[in-house]
This record gives C-alpha cells, structure tokens and sequence, in this order.
C-alpha cells in the first residue's frame, strides 16, 4: 500500500544538477472521479450497476463534506470510468507508464445494528477496447466504526493504458429496511504529473552527406532527432542562416529543401536545431558540402566521318556523360541514347550510324555532371562521304563549269530534295557558305537537273556541250543538246523541270500541255496564247493529269500510282517521242 497522496496541495521541489540550482512548482495530480463524494447531492458521474434493498442513498454521513453514499440491505454497486486521453493524457505519455493511484474512504453505517458491513473496490487499468491492462481488488472486506481509507498504486503496469473503472459496492449487514450498509466518501483516482524534463534531445544531420556535391533548386536537409519525451521540431541552417521555419515530422526524420542557385559555388556547411516538447534545445554537428551548379564545360569537338556514319569526339572540364542530338536540319531529329553515366568520363566519343550518304548533318553534344547539370554545345556540322566525284577539271573533255555536267543514268525524276530533307538548292548553298566546295560540286553534279542550264545562244543555235564525269569506277562521257527558240513551235526538251523553276523550256511545256489538251489555264497566264516560263501550281495540275493518262509509260517504270507533276526522266522521254514523232 501507498500512503494516500492529499487531495490538494503544493509541493516545492529543489533540485541541484552539478552547479547548476534549479527550482520548479508542480500542481498535486487532480482527481480525475467526478462527483467523487456526492457533493452535488446526486449520483451524477456515476452508474449504478446494482441497487439492491431500497437501493442508492446519499446520506448525510461523509469523510468531509456533507455526504456520502450508502448501500441498502440487499447489494449495492456503482461504477464510473475515466477516459485518460480524454482528460488531457498524451498516448505517450502514459505509454511512459506514470503511476496511477486509487484511494476510497469506507465505514459502517452502525446505526441500530453493527458496523461491520461487507464490502468491495475493483479498480482496473484498461486499453484503447476496454480490455483490462492491470487490476487491483480488495476482494470482499468488512467495514469497521471509523473512515477507514483504502489505496493502491499502479506502477510497471505496461503500455496501452487508456482508461481507469473504478467500481465500489457494499451492503447492510442487518438486512434493516432503508440504508445503514457500507458508505463511500472521496473516492479518488490520479495520474502522477510528469517530472521536469531537461533532458535535451539528440540530433544528427544527415543530408546532405559530408563532402558530398550538391546543385539544384531544391537540395533536401534532412536530420534524425529523437527524445526521451517527444520532439517538437528541427530548424536547418546553412552557413548559419535559417532555413524557412521549424519543420515537424511524425517519425525521427525531419527535412526541409534548400535552393543552391541562389548562393555561391563551392563549399558550404549545414548544422540543425532540435527543440523538444520540453522547450530544450540541441545543436547538430556542422557537415561541410559542396554546391555546383555549373554545367560542364564542352571542349575539343571534331567528327570524323563515313559514307553511313559518323564518330563523334569531345572533352569536358569535369566527369559528365555523353549524348549527341543530330539530324539535318537544326532541330536535330534524332538523339543518341545518354552513355558513360556510371562512370562519368571527360574524354567523349560517340558513333552515329545509319546515315545517308554524301548529306550534311548538324548536330550539339550534350553532357550531364553527376548532379544533374547539363551542358551543351553550338550547333556543329559534318558531311558524310560516298559523294558521286566529279572528273579532275584539266581532263581533255571535261567542261569547265561543273553546273555543265548532266549525267546520263540514274537520274530519278521525282527528287526535288536530297532524300536526307531539306532543299538541293538550300544545302548546296550551305556547303558553299561553310566551304566545303568539293561536297558542294558533288551535291550539284548529283542532282544537276534541279540546277538551272543557262542558254548562251540566243539565235535558235543549237549548241553542243560534252561533259565527262566518275560515278563510282566507271567513267561515263555524254553529249547533251540544248535548243531554245524564241518561235512558237515546241522543241525537244533537255533537263529536269519542277514547281518554282523558270525558263524558255517552262514557257514550251506549257504550250505542249495546251495543245495535248492538258490545259494549264482557261483563261490569263498559262492559258493558250498566253503561256509563261514559269512553272507554278497550274503547271503542275497539268503535268499530273498529263502522266496520269500515260500511265504505262512515266508511272509504272517509277513505281508510281499518281502522277506527281515533275518532268524528270520518264516524262521526258515521252515528250520528246511525242514532239519528234509529229
């Protein structure tokens, strides 16, 4: 048994920690029974759970006070529970397991009879279910003349408490008609308020990791702290500057992000602040980091190339990967797969494969530091060989303008790009412009029918121009015959025309479409009478309908189903048949 604690007082407590005095006031616990003397004159708080005899009374016969309660002849008992949580305990704290005291005052009514009326008090520790924890009974007890007061403390009665029932009963021992039996007065149950805790928590930074590198808009902080009671928050600082507010968690991880733009790369340090439920503080230990947010530097381009490929090489002044965007036109259509990601590396190579012959392809390297940091090149270019070679210019047949050149096979008369996209015209001005005058040549000579012929000959002469030129190992040599005439009648056509073009050689194919009855206009430009020499949409409509009806002739060799309105080979050479056959 322990002592009944009083039900109100003032305790002063001095305690002394090395040279430190520190003196601090508690409240004695309040009794957490209500109406535990039947001070309101009533059995409020409580639940009668047997009331035998005449039942309940509240008499006149009290501990202090005025009252009391008093059983009848035949059992009495009543019962009242206590919700802890609901009385302002935290689940932590009484999961601490804080001592838990009960105490009652007992006598006999004695009036007329005896005083040894038989009683009993059950208290019991209950969980979250009100299933019981821990108990204490006194079993069946017989009252005696006087108040007597029984008491008992719970202490190492495990977690989980979340409720107390306190059960009193009894009865009169004279089985006297009214109430003379047992009498209860200042029933109490208390729960020992918590020490003063000065016990400062523990704390740890553990983000970012010493030496580590970090970059970003948002580096995470992060910290592990725990307490003997509960802790209440961590506050981050870096190089001494706080960080947002105090963060708080459900767990002993607390974190918060950081934005490194906004400082200076190189190094910098990281501590935090833990405060507990108690209001003591603990300071972490610095951890020193490193902040990088500069991309790699990309050094040292050069691409070596082949007729389907491409390597390309590069350097960068840090550990990075390596990707290379390409394709031809610098919206770049095609992107390598990221590479030398584990490990890093500054010396880069990357191949390109599955390329076009004689093309040029821009490209820009990329490459990522292993905090996420990009760096990218200008826009680079390379051309990939396997180029049709025009012959040396001091060979005996060889014209002097390479725009001369018209060679006599495997010419397809559907190209007006290079099958790699973009304009002929566009990249051969491009070659031109960056110097590569040998690709240029190549590019111009493979598709020289997109190439205007300038006509010198200005009096219906006819001139010859003999060209000799190398595709692959054979060398071929053609005579090619240009004829222009300022009359009326349509002479035997010589090179490729196609949409945008202009020329006299435009101005008589409009006339032989109008008179094959191919109209390219009803009426104004392109009409009988009134052809043009250049070949615009109209043109083109007719020239479709044109191959559509000679179908067997242009469409099938080409594979096509539809006329595509550009006068290459096979158009050509009907037209000429037709011209020379009249």
């Amino acid at each position: 048994m322990k002592e009944n604690i009083a039900k109100a007082g003032i305790c002063f407590c001095l305690v002394t920690l090395a040279t430190f005095t520190f003196v601090f006031r508690t409240q004695a616990a309040a009794n957490l029974l209500s109406n535990p003397g039947a001070e309101t004159g009533d059995f409020t708080g409580w639940t009668l759970t047997q009331n035998g005899g005449s039942g309940w009374a509240v008499t006149g016969l009290a501990h202090s006070g005025s009252h009391g309660f008093t059983s009848s002849f035949s059992q009495d008992t009543m019962d009242q529970v206590v919700d802890l949580v609901a009385a302002g305990y935290s689940t932590s704290y009484l999961d601490s397991q804080p001592e838990i005291d009960m105490s009652d005052w007992i006598i006999g009514y004695g009036a007329g009879c005896n005083t040894s009326d038989p009683y009993s008090i059950t208290v019991t520790l209950e969980n979250s279910s009100h299933g019981a924890v821990a108990s204490y009974t006194t079993g069946n007890q017989t009252t005696g003349s006087s108040w007597a007061e029984v008491s008992h403390a719970f202490t190492g009665y495990g977690t989980g408490v979340r409720y107390v029932d306190f059960q009193q009963g009894g009865q009169d021992d004279c089985f006297w008609l009214g109430n003379y039996g047992a009498t209860f007065d200042d029933a109490s149950v208390t729960v020992s308020a918590p020490l003063a805790d000065t016990t400062p928590p523990i704390v740890e930074v553990t983000l970012p990791i010493a030496d580590s590198v970090v970059g970003g808009s948002a580096v995470t902080l992060a910290a592990s702290s725990t307490d003997n009671v509960a802790v209440a928050g961590v506050t981050f600082y870096v190089d001494n500057k706080e960080i947002g507010s105090e963060t708080t968690s459900s767990s002993t991880i607390f974190s918060t992000t950081w934005d490194s733009t906004a400082t200076t790369g190189g190094t910098h340090s990281v501590f935090a602040v833990s405060r507990d439920t108690s209001n003591n503080y603990a300071t972490s230990s610095n951890v020193s980091f490193v902040v990088d947010n500069n991309p790699p530097s990309i050094l040292s381009i050069a691409s070596t190339t082949g007729s389907n490929d491409a390597n390309i090489t590069w350097a960068t002044d840090e550990s990075a990967s390596s990707l290379v965007n390409f394709g031809t036109t610098t919206s770049y259509s095609s992107s390598t797969i990221e590479a030398d990601t584990n490990p890093r590396v500054i010396n880069h190579s990357v191949t390109l494969s599955g390329l076009l012959p004689c093309t040029l392809y821009y490209f820009q390297v990329e490459s990522r530091d292993a905090i996420g940091n990009i760096g990218t090149s200008t826009d680079e270019t390379f051309f990939t060989t396997g180029c049709p070679i025009p012959a040396p210019s001091d060979n005996s047949t060889a014209s002097s303008s390479i725009a001369s050149m018209t060679p006599i096979a495997n010419h397809n008369s559907s190209v007006s790009q290079t099958s790699s996209g973009g304009s002929v015209q566009s990249q051969y001005a491009n070659l031109v412009a960056m110097g590569f005058m040998t690709q240029a040549q190549a590019l111009k000579w493979r598709y020289d029918y997109l190439f205007d012929v300038k006509d010198n000959d200005q009096n219906n002469a006819t001139t010859a121009a003999t060209s000799t030129f190398v595709q692959g190992a054979t060398l071929y040599s053609s005579t090619t015959v240009i004829t222009t005439s300022t009359s009326t009648h349509v002479k035997e056509f010589t090179r490729y025309l196609e949409e945008g073009m202009s020329g006299a050689d435009v101005l008589n194919l409009q006339k032989f479409l109008n008179a094959q009855g191919f109209i390219v206009a009803t009426s104004g430009p392109g009409s009988i009478g009134n052809e043009t020499d250049y070949f615009g949409g109209l043109t083109k409509a007719a020239l479709s309908d044109f191959q559509k009806a000679h179908q067997v002739d242009i469409l099938a060799p080409n594979e096509l189903t539809a006329g595509n309105g550009v006068f290459g080979l096979y158009t050509m050479e009907l037209v000429n048949k037709i011209i020379n056959d009249r």
